[in-house]
């Protein structure tokens, strides 16, 4: 089996999205920013703290690694589209509503995916389950 977590000088690298996930949790990322629309990284999910202004990690869904840097760096937005996600710090994931003024939150049980928004709740299934589901897998 190969190793989940390698050192690299200050960075830790890892190459199972779930370990990669609570590491930046458990070093106060508390917003995933996932890039839409760059050529040179594609769909990257970036781990940020202190709001946008820090970077914590990133992962690549193409490679299938990821990085939690030991010291916070800065991080540049501008002219950047990014879909947000607030990080929860248990097992689980938020997301704001199409509006903005709500926040929907996905939970995993044991072997399930629940989410608080009126799509789940009426059908069973959201576009937020889908995008942690696709997260899982990747």
């Amino acid at each position: 089996m190969m190793k989940q977590k390698v050192r690299i000088g200050d960075r830790l690298e890892f190459n199972d999205y779930e370990s990669w996930l609570e590491e930046v949790k458990k070093r106060g990322a508390d917003l995933l920013l996932e890039e839409h629309g760059a050529t040179t990284y594609p769909n990257f999910i970036y781990a940020s703290s202190e709001g946008k202004q820090r970077l914590q990690g990133n992962w690549s869904p193409t490679s299938g690694k990821g990085y939690v840097y030991e010291f916070l760096i800065s991080f540049n937005t501008s002219r950047r589209k990014f879909l947000e996600t607030r990080v929860a710090q248990k097992k689980g994931w938020v997301f704001k509503s199409s509006d903005g003024k709500k926040e929907y939150e996905v939970v995993q049980n044991e072997d399930s995916l629940k989410c608080t928004c009126p799509g789940f709740t009426f059908r069973g299934h959201c576009k937020h389950i889908t995008k942690v589901s696709e997260n899982l897998t990747n």
